[in-house]
């Protein structure tokens, strides 16, 4: 069975399956590619792609009951919108995706149904759909399988290497083909610092926070910039891997177009 819940930005969480506020009739689960041909003889090819912003949309029946009123039900669904960005949350048998979005119009009604208040909402995705991924191990290398073809960003996290003046360097390879080298310059790190490579902030970030500490310490200026050093998860079987390293994670969120 599907189920639809909305956290918004605070943390606060508003289930959509509750026969006092169901979510119902939803549409825009889909997806609209935004492509740019080109006609070459009798063929035409793409010369740009991507997707468009595909707003989900549907009616949420608020119940009238004995114990509480439709109208009311209806306001505290009203102040919990207005800490934005929403996530919406999609559980199917699939498994759970995610998607941050704005709601863009709510339509209140008065009171229209035998049950109690039919209320349409839009909500525009700023995100694409997303689906959490965390893998580490007390190695050196770490493993983990997207199904997706789409390029996701994510965080690398290691510790255990130790170095003095000296280089660093990480790889990833996927389906056994290296994809990603990056390399720090001349870096001093301590056995005990935790070094973080990330593509999942703006702007991206190279840095490390010493053991037991919160204070970060940027090494995004010790890179090697002939290096592609940034982290994507790919389609198939990534490893991470950083030589010397004994503990390493990757956290990210691998997206798709439609779920």
């Amino acid at each position: 069975m599907r189920e639809f819940n909305l956290r918004n930005n605070i943390g606060e969480e508003y289930r959509l399956n509750s026969l006092d506020n169901f979510f119902h009739t939803p549409e825009g689960l889909g997806f609209q590619r935004n492509a740019v041909f080109q006609k070459i003889g009798d063929h035409y090819k793409i010369v740009r792609d991507g997707f468009r912003q595909q707003p989900v949309s549907g009616q949420i029946m608020f119940k009238s009951d004995v114990h509480e009123s439709a109208y009311n039900r209806y306001l505290k669904f009203k102040n919990f919108l207005q800490e934005i960005p929403l996530t919406l949350i999609y559980r199917i048998p699939g498994g759970e995706f995610q998607m941050t979005c704005i709601p863009t119009e709510v339509e209140k009604t008065e009171i229209n149904s035998a049950f109690g208040m039919n209320v349409g909402i839009e909500l525009t995705p700023t995100t694409m759909w997303f689906r959490n991924i965390e893998k580490e191990a007390n190695s050196s290398s770490v493993t983990l399988i997207s199904d997706s073809v789409n390029e996701s960003p994510c965080g690398l996290r290691f510790s255990g290497v130790t170095k003095s003046n000296a280089d660093l360097t990480w790889t990833q390879t996927v389906d056994g083909v290296t994809v990603m080298t990056g390399k720090l310059l001349g870096v001093t790190i301590a056995s005990t610092d935790m070094v973080y490579v990330r593509s999942d902030l703006d702007p991206y970030a190279i840095y490390k926070i010493p053991s037991g500490g919160t204070s970060t310490s940027s090494l995004y200026a010790k890179s090697d910039f002939s290096t592609k050093r940034f982290p994507y998860i790919y389609k198939g079987t990534n490893v991470f891997t950083v030589t010397g390293a004994t503990f390493i994670n990757v956290r990210g969120y691998i997206l798709y177009e439609t779920v």
